[in-house]
């Protein structure tokens, strides 16, 4: 799992190649788990790539290749292998090594009819028919006896699969059997850990957007991000981010862990409200 407590901002003026000693400011972020100062170190690591990269010509950083942590505040830590954060638009995220996230978008493949082909589902299928579907892609996946929690969220499931321990780099298939958003997989990819949404995308409550650009050092801007989160935090009271539907192969596990307590409270998945 990469996330990390300690970020510093780092900015260096980078002398461009072949252009009569012209320089460019470069901004990175140092990060580590152990000190500001390691972070630090971290951060001139960082430059010291970025000016190798430029001087040999080669491209410079893309986020994705390169695989590097995203920049998230640490809102609690659940254990060490279950992280809330914040992410930039200013959701709770649950980060999870424990806990197996399958975000779906849209409708779910339907069990093979007549002629051996998946059709597609209404969004508005009851719990019943979800349920049996998703046990099929399981069945079909090697998974048929995976305790999975499926929920419905605003634009599509959620699956949560308890009791497998698939580290998020190598979960491309699993991702694949499940039809997962490829997006979704490929942020699980380069963080190596499952994530999952605990609270509504602010753009469905109707309230304006904020950037949280962590470690933010401006204080005009953490008070506009204090007052954003006071009106944020009063608007998801009215709202949910999942349903729960069932489980398929249900176990007791479910009544002593922590993070799917967790998540359930968080993203008040045992309510009617409406969902965000």
């Amino acid at each position: 799992m990469k996330f990390y407590r300690h970020w510093i901002k780092c900015t260096q003026d980078i002398q461009m190649p072949d252009s009569n000693g012209n320089t460019m400011p470069m901004t990175v972020y140092g990060h580590s788990n152990i000190s500001l100062a390691d972070a630090m170190t971290s951060g001139k690591r960082l430059l010291d790539e970025f000016t190798r990269r430029l001087i040999s010509h080669l491209h410079p950083w893309e986020y994705d290749a390169d695989g590097r942590p995203i920049r998230e505040e640490i809102l609690l830590e659940i254990s060490p292998r279950n992280i809330v954060t914040r992410n930039r638009y200013g959701a709770e995220i649950l980060n999870s090594t424990q806990l197996i996230f399958i975000d779906i978008d849209g409708e779910l493949p339907a069990r093979k009819g007549f002629f051996g082909l998946f059709t597609k589902s209404s969004l508005q299928e009851d719990g019943e028919e979800a349920l049996a579907r998703v046990a099929k892609l399981a069945e079909k996946a090697g998974h048929d006896r995976a305790h999975i929690r499926v929920y419905k969220t605003k634009a599509g499931f959620r699956l949560m699969m308890i009791g497998r321990d698939i580290e998020g780099k190598h979960s491309g298939d699993l991702m694949a059997a499940f039809h997962a958003d490829p997006t979704y997989a490929k942020l699980c990819r380069i963080q190596d850990c499952y994530r999952a949404r605990l609270t509504p995308k602010p753009f469905r409550l109707h309230i304006r957007k904020c950037h949280f650009n962590y470690p933010e050092t401006d204080e005009s801007i953490i008070e506009k991000q204090i007052q954003w989160l006071e009106e944020y935090n009063a608007k998801i009271k009215n709202f949910a981010t999942c349903h729960y539907l069932g489980s398929i192969n249900a176990t007791h596990e479910i009544t002593v862990n922590e993070a799917v307590r967790h998540h359930d409270e968080r993203t008040r998945a045992m309510t009617n409200l409406p969902l965000a």
